[in-house]
């Protein structure tokens, strides 16, 4: 046994044994088939890894591949400013380009998915192709903003003090279920699900359901059942684009995330019977964290007897539960990590910006349909109210409740960029 072959190289790895390791390195230098196999080949690949070292193609592919992973935490994520953005060491500082794709407004999580093929499609996706939408289109968000606004603004003076819990602080939502709208009825879906608790339902059954407004404020079914407004459910078919498209969203008690399964288990049963349809899932911050329901419900979502060819989930990230501070709520840095569990994709946006919320919305989508898998959209923005309308919030959250009051609202702020970029804003159609 020569003097080379009384170690592999695996069981000496240790600063100890540096000598004996720099003498082999250097007998292999002179001589490679000196030294023993598994020796050589721990070299060979030494010298490969030196090589894309300095190499500037390897340079370009790591610092992309450490904004792909990293990026999404020194991301312009809270429209109050209240959250810290740390920049990790692995970020170069000297790539404006990837800085300015992945810590934006959109905060990108992708590289844990489960395929090679799904994670270069997200980085495709990401990196090279554009995203614009016309000026008709933003036209159109901001008249559907200003509506969203005016509606809770109108519940707000006309029931005052009523429990709404108003959409107030994440109007974006509305805008963009309307693009999505365009987006899958022209892939042929004929129906969506939308199964969701208490916030925003009001405007969502306004704004994207068209129920009467007088059904809105006085739904005939509670003269039986006793129940109140935001727990009705309603079912309504549009035209979208020349074709049909039937919505519905379930009823849903005070258990929150309770109406999950039951949204999947309607999703499964009209695609078993040959039907076209897509389930939506609208969560809040503080529930999807930390209710069971939604862990169990998720991690069915690849079972051969439950499966829907995915969900398209959007949290109503509001910041806090109830009155809870997140970091008082959960241990995870993110309320959208359990559905890491699953391997999805979470893209998480600031809800002060309609169109990054809309290219949210077309990536959790596309991927959907491109891979029968759920994806998740983390829409971070505030509440304006208190838990509900009745409530005193600057009792609990002082500090973030004097940046809410002096927060200008999403249509404003939106109304203000168009301005500012020189698109004349029509009246709506």
């Amino acid at each position: 046994m020569t003097h080379s072959e009384r170690h592999s190289p695996l069981s000496v790895l240790d600063s100890g044994n540096a000598p004996y390791i720099l003498e082999l390195f250097q007998q292999y230098k002179n001589n490679p088939d000196s030294v023993s196999s598994d020796w050589r080949v721990f070299f060979e690949d030494h010298d490969r890894q030196a090589a894309a070292d300095h190499d500037p193609a390897s340079n370009t592919v790591q610092p992309a591949e450490a904004f792909r992973t990293y990026g999404h935490l020194a991301a312009e994520l809270d429209p109050l400013g209240l959250v810290p953005r740390p920049t990790p060491p692995e970020l170069y500082p000297s790539c404006p380009r990837l800085t300015e794709i992945y810590c934006g407004k959109i905060g990108f999580e992708f590289m844990h998915l489960a395929t090679k093929a799904e994670r270069d499609w997200f980085a495709a996706e990401i990196e090279n192709k554009s995203f614009a939408l016309s000026d008709g289109e933003k036209n159109d968000i901001y008249h559907s903003l200003l509506k969203t606004e005016s509606f809770a603004k109108f519940l707000h003076i006309k029931f005052p003090g009523a429990k709404r819990f108003g959409l107030d602080g994440g109007e974006s939502l509305i805008p963009a279920m309307e693009y999505l709208l365009n987006l899958l009825s022209g892939k042929g879906v004929q129906e969506i699900i939308i199964g969701m608790a208490h916030r925003g339902r009001l405007e969502m059954m306004s704004q994207i359901l068209k129920r009467p407004l007088d059904d809105i404020t006085n739904p005939p079914e509670l003269s039986s059942s006793g129940d109140v407004r935001y727990h009705t459910g309603y079912e309504s078919d549009r035209v979208i684009n020349g074709r049909p498209l039937t919505l519905s969203i379930a009823n849903n008690p005070s258990h929150l995330e309770s109406v999950v399964p039951v949204t999947l288990g309607k999703v499964r049963g009209k695609q078993d019977a040959g039907k076209n349809v897509v389930g939506l899932l609208i969560h809040g911050d503080a529930a999807f964290a930390g209710q069971g329901i939604v862990a169990e419900s998720l991690q069915l979502c690849q079972l051969d007897g439950y499966k829907t060819g995915g969900s398209i989930h959007i949290i109503i990230n509001n910041q806090i539960g109830f009155t809870t501070d997140p970091t008082k709520a959960r241990s995870s840095r993110y309320c959208s990590d359990g559905a890491k569990t699953i391997q999805a994709p979470i893209l998480h946006v600031n809800a002060d910006y309609p169109e990054s919320v809309i290219r949210a919305v077309h990536l959790a989508a596309e991927y959907r349909f491109r891979f029968h898998h759920d994806a998740v959209i983390d829409l971070v923005c505030y509440r304006r109210h208190g838990h509900n309308e009745g409530d005193e919030p600057v009792f609990t959250q002082p500090i973030m409740y004097r940046k809410i009051t002096a927060h200008p609202s999403v249509a404003s702020l939106y109304g203000e960029k168009l301005r500012g970029d020189g698109i004349c804003l029509q009246p709506p159609s």
